[in-house]
């Protein structure tokens, strides 16, 4: 979860593209009241998915619904 969401509740990383209106001052200013209003509504709008792929994942699986903020769960598996 940490990656995927900005300080405070995260450790997401601010960079200039779409995921932060491409780092547009005044896009944020007024549609977020600045990067830490667009930090807080991207938090709260965040999706998060995990991505079962492996046979370890698979063996966890009754765990993974635990994760505190984990939207959904994604299966992946298919047979070689």
């Amino acid at each position: 979860m940490n990656a995927c969401l900005f300080p405070p509740e995260g450790k997401r990383s601010w960079r200039g593209g779409r995921g932060t209106e491409f780092n547009d001052n005044k896009v944020l200013e007024e549609k977020y009241d600045g990067k830490s209003g667009f930090a807080n509504w991207a938090n709260a709008n965040m999706l998060v998915w995990a991505q079962i792929e492996s046979k370890m994942a698979w063996e966890n699986l009754d765990g993974i619904p635990a994760v505190t903020g984990l939207t959904g769960i994604r299966n992946y598996w298919w047979a070689a």
